[in-house]
């Protein structure tokens, strides 16, 4: 590989983040990536397993009762 950057790029998908979304909303965000697959998501992007989540602080609730932090 040279460095060159349009070597560098090959095979890597070009994505675009639509205007709308550079001042989001929830249902904006919700329509344009609920659903879709995770190949097709924006790097780098935060994702979270909603169920997962839940479980997770319901198991640690009790190490975390007597800190003072809220969820």
């Amino acid at each position: 590989m040279s460095g060159d950057p349009s070597e560098v790029m090959e095979g890597i998908k070009q994505t675009h983040t639509p205007w709308q979304l550079l001042t989001p909303n929830k249902d904006a965000l919700v329509k344009e990536f609920v659903g879709k697959p995770l190949d097709e998501l924006r790097t780098p992007a935060l994702v979270v397993d909603r169920a997962a989540f839940k479980d997770n602080l319901c198991k640690d609730a009790p190490e975390r009762k007597g800190l003072g932090g809220k969820f």
